[in-house]
């Protein structure tokens, strides 16, 4: 799915890599993390994005590994 079509305005996603990022608590979440920010800023809101890889990103965000 796009995030557009997930997240439709894009700032909720904005706002949950931030968290993402603050929260990640190892080596593989924050260069998952770091990869999903840096393809976000290549497609913006029309980047594909998974259910597994948006189930990720919500469990690092809320602190979660």
């Amino acid at each position: 799915m796009k995030i557009s079509d997930i997240y439709p305005d894009g700032d909720d996603f904005e706002e949950l890599l931030a968290s993402a990022e603050e929260n990640a608590s190892n080596d593989w979440e924050t260069e998952f993390v770091s990869s999903l920010q840096e393809r976000y800023e290549q497609y913006g809101v029309n980047m594909f994005l998974s259910d597994k890889q948006d189930e990720i990103l919500n469990r690092i965000a809320e602190g979660g590994s």
